[in-house]
């Protein structure tokens, strides 16, 4: 968890109040919102008549009660009431834990106390509540971390830190909602960002979507999205020097439905215009093969021209598909009049394609994407 995550805006809470939640029969009145609810003091580092069981954490102890926690949790159900070796012992190590992170789970869940969720404790609760399956607990997490990015101006980073979190932990609501935001900021503060703050993927999918919103914006700022793209899908895009040389290319995105897929032999997609030269999207289709390519075509009358591109074509899965990894392969290429498209005639096995199981197809029809960076063409001035 990063430091951004643990120490946030004081002021939010402040204005917010206590979180509450309907969803459990056990809160009391003093949980609804606008209504404060009183602290109760309860320290777990201090053993009570109640506790059965110490869990050693960080080199320190906290005493629980072994029926209140496997009352609301099956994993601590199955700890404690199956044959496991726990269920017999009086101290369990947890090694990997925070002890201030478990010390707040426990003042969360403890149904005396119910501390309320707040910004300076869900990054710590969360994790916990997903990993013993809390369902209450972690939806209310998830109902504060829903409120906090929709009721107030947060910044971009905290979005992201926010978004980089709750991936982890299958909050789909939280997840979308982040990104709704992020799609609302500036997009130039998305390619400022640091990289310790947020994973590559998870900025490498904020860019993706971005880009795609961008689709008819190719300027400046859609060109430093592509390029950030391309570089932080580290795993099927490019790395840092194999984009040398293209600082002043011009960055462009290519989205595009296919559709009566199995009766197709070729299809091309809607052309876009850069330095005043034209690309789409080419499909070859074969009975054996899915082809794939990028063409471009210059403007009338030009002759000996060239143009140098570097690309990642893309068969995406549909939503329904149970592996959501897409189909990605790199070009790098020299554009000519000889050699006016470049790609993969076999990209991918046709058999594959049409197998709904694959998650390509659906309906008959499935989307293509390419991102690219082109560089200013070259060309001879025809002669007369």
């Amino acid at each position: 968890m990063s430091e951004m995550l643990r120490n946030d805006m004081e002021s939010y809470n402040k204005s917010e109040g206590s979180e509450s939640s309907d969803e459990d029969s056990m809160e009391s009145i003093a949980d609804e919102p606008g209504q404060s609810k009183p602290t109760i003091s309860y320290d777990f580092t201090v053993k009570t008549w109640k506790d059965d069981i110490a869990f050693i954490i960080e080199n320190k102890r906290i005493y629980a009660a072994k029926v209140v926690l496997a009352l609301t949790s099956p994993v601590f159900e199955a700890m404690f009431g199956s044959e496991f070796t726990e269920r017999y012992k009086n101290e369990v190590e947890l090694p990997g834990k925070h002890f201030d992170s478990f010390h707040e789970f426990l003042c969360c869940l403890y149904p005396n106390i119910k501390k309320a969720i707040t910004i300076d404790n869900v990054y710590k609760v969360l994790p916990l509540a997903d990993e013993y399956q809390i369902k209450s607990l972690k939806k209310k997490c998830e109902k504060f971390l829903l409120r906090f990015i929709n009721g107030t101006d947060v910044p971009t980073e905290k979005v992201l830190a926010c978004l980089s979190e709750v991936s982890l932990h299958n909050l789909s609501s939280v997840k979308e909602c982040c990104i709704s935001k992020l799609l609302e900021k500036n997009p130039e503060e998305l390619v400022k960002i640091s990289n310790d703050l947020v994973s590559d993927d998870i900025l490498a999918l904020v860019l993706k979507k971005v880009v795609s919103k961008q689709q008819t914006a190719y300027g400046h700022l859609h060109t430093r999205l592509v390029k950030s793209y391309m570089l932080l899908d580290m795993s099927k895009g490019f790395h840092t020097p194999e984009l040398q040389g293209f600082d002043h290319a011009i960055g462009a995105t290519i989205s595009h439905t296919v559709t009566n897929v199995s009766k197709l032999k070729w299809q091309k997609s809607k052309q876009i215009t850069l330095w005043n030269f034209k690309f789409n999207a080419f499909l070859k289709i074969s009975p054996e093969n899915f082809g794939f390519f990028l063409q471009c075509e210059p403007p009338d009358g030009i002759e000996n021209w060239s143009c140098v591109v570097k690309g990642i074509l893309i068969l995406k899965k549909h939503s329904g598909a149970v592996d959501k990894n897409n189909r990605c392969l790199k070009i790098s290429h020299t554009f000519t009049p000889e050699q006016f498209d470049w790609g993969f005639g076999a990209f991918e096995k046709m058999e594959r394609v049409l197998n709904p199981v694959n998650g390509y197809i659906k309906d008959d029809r499935l989307k293509v994407k390419i991102h690219f960076l082109a560089n200013k063409p070259n060309w001879v001035e025809p002669s007369g």
